[in-house]
């Protein structure tokens, strides 16, 4: 086992579609009783994935600090 280093980050150009089933959003929030996401292009760019690969699910997680 190796961890990452603390400064790795997701790259999702470089991410084949294909090596995985899901892809997370983490973290969105309730913020005057309306979704928030901070990083919409993000957000966006993830769900694109999904015309490579029409089989892979996006999830939006809600919570976190």
């Amino acid at each position: 086992f190796k961890q990452r280093p603390l400064n790795a980050c997701c790259n999702l150009n470089k991410l084949c579609p294909f090596l995985c089933d899901f892809l997370i959003y983490a973290f969105a929030s309730i913020e005057n009783n309306q979704l928030s996401i901070k990083n919409r292009s993000l957000c966006k760019e993830m769900i694109n994935k999904k015309l490579e690969n029409p089989n892979l699910k996006v999830l939006l997680s809600v919570g976190g600090t």
